[in-house]
């Protein structure tokens, strides 16, 4: 038996019940009909899609069939037992009956009449896609949990608000108030302030793009994940990890301040952090990596960052050598990320000459061979 687990938001609730009239975004018939969401599972209604779909529907009683040629789904409201084409399958939930309209668990239905389902964060919408085009099903709740603030709209907006949403997604909205300082190349300072009157949670993400507005001083990537809890109208303070971007500029400080913007390599940043976050390295591999994706760097630029004491105004021992620059590129590399584009891709030699690590310098053979047959 194939059990349906599925969660279409990627945050958990409990929700509550709300039909709302606002009409569908689709490429076929309007129904007025949201999918609702109860314990995590959306609920989709049933006519909408299959009509859309080009399916027929069976009633007997409280049990449902959509027939479209051969394919039939039969599902009941009260039970988690359905059956595709004759193969009993578990739901992630059971069907429900709401004012007279059927919902059932969308993923399951949808891929029973062969169709594909996303969930588009941004607009809070399913969206469905087969041949007959596009459907977009707005998601709302279906019921209100016992701890929902009082006097605060019971929407989906503000649940995602409570539950975590991105700092730059809260920046744009216009719910979060943001206060920034350098404090080195290393760390970031922010301060956090709400703007609704409900608790939000910032989630703070690695690759995080803070553009300094000075010209003179660096940029800075956030390099791990935080989350701050706003449950009041004070600022909160957090100091976040970061490494530099624009490495020829000055290093931030106190009197530097930045915005929270889109990173111009943001697609490649997030998949370099989530591969980072797997890895424990040490600062130089983390700041070659980042310099790598957002600089272009080759090996010499690397060389510019330095370790010396307080007391030394010049020279000091490069913190990224052979080894560093090698492991960040097998972790650009791991990221998806194209190495054999990138600058330091010339310098593969010389960083091969200097290296220690056997591993490293196998992976390194190995990488740029397969380069080599592949060009």
């Amino acid at each position: 038996m194939r059990a349906y687990r599925i969660r279409v938001l990627p945050f958990s609730v409990v929700a509550m019940l709300v039909v709302l009239s606002s009409s569908l975004a689709q490429t076929g018939p309007t129904s007025g009909h949201s999918a609702l969401l109860f314990g995590g599972v959306t609920l989709a209604p049933v006519r909408d899609i299959a009509e859309w779909a080009g399916a027929e529907l069976e009633w007997q009683g409280e049990e449902v069939a959509i027939v479209r040629g051969e394919e039939r789904i039969a599902l009941r409201a009260g039970s988690v037992l359905a059956y595709v084409n004759g193969r009993e399958i578990e739901l992630p939930a059971e069907p429900r009956i709401i004012a007279g309209t059927t919902y059932a668990p969308v993923r399951p239905l949808a891929e029973g009449l062969g169709l594909s389902v996303q969930f588009d964060e941004q607009s809070s919408q399913v969206v469905l896609e087969g041949p007959v085009g596009i459907m977009r099903l707005p998601v709302e709740l279906g019921e209100v949990p016992a701890w929902w603030p009082r006097g605060v709209p019971a929407t989906l907006e503000n649940l995602k608000d409570m539950e975590g949403r991105d700092l730059l997604d809260l920046v744009e909205a216009g719910k979060v108030e943001v206060r920034t300082r350098g404090s080195g190349i290393r760390t970031v300072s922010l301060e956090l302030r709400r703007v609704p009157a409900h608790k939000v949670t910032v989630r703070i993400a690695g690759g995080t793009f803070l553009v300094s507005r000075a010209a003179s001083a660096q940029n800075m990537v956030t390099t791990e994940q935080k989350s701050i809890v706003l449950d009041s109208d004070r600022w909160v303070s957090v100091t976040v990890p970061a490494a530099c971007a624009n490495r020829v500029r000055d290093i931030p400080g106190s009197e530097d301040t930045f915005d929270v913007q889109r990173a111009p390599n943001e697609e490649e940043l997030a998949r370099l952090m989530s591969v980072l976050r797997k890895h424990s390295v040490s600062y130089g591999v983390r700041q070659a990596a980042i310099w790598i994706v957002t600089d272009d760097a080759d090996y010499d630029d690397l060389g510019t960052l330095v370790s010396r004491p307080s007391f030394q105004m010049f020279g000091g021992s490069r913190v990224i050598g052979e080894s560093e620059a090698a492991r960040a590129l097998q972790i650009c590399d791991e990221a998806g990320i194209d190495i054999t584009q990138k600058a330091i891709w010339r310098d593969r030699e010389e960083i091969m000459k200097g290296l220690k690590d056997a591993g490293l310098r196998k992976w390194l053979a190995a990488k740029s061979a397969s380069a080599g047959q592949g060009s």
